[in-house]
């Protein structure tokens, strides 16, 4: 199950478990294994860029993509 969030305006979708997580997904947590911030990790799951994750005021995410 995919859970919806908005990040800034930007709407979006992260898993929920390890069973929605793609082989795509998977492919670039082991290719940024180094570097697994949690803006890389949201970027990975949710499909929102880097840079554009990077550079969003916190103020403006769902309050759920906190929730750890």
């Amino acid at each position: 199950m995919k859970v919806p969030v908005h990040i800034g305006k930007i709407s979006c979708t992260l898993p929920s478990s390890w069973e929605d997580v793609t082989i795509g997904q998977w492919a670039e947590l082991v290719r940024h294994h180094n570097d697994l911030s949690a803006f890389r990790l949201l970027s990975i799951f949710s499909g929102v860029p880097y840079t554009t994750c990077i550079n969003i005021d916190s103020e403006k995410f769902d309050p759920r993509v906190f929730d750890m």
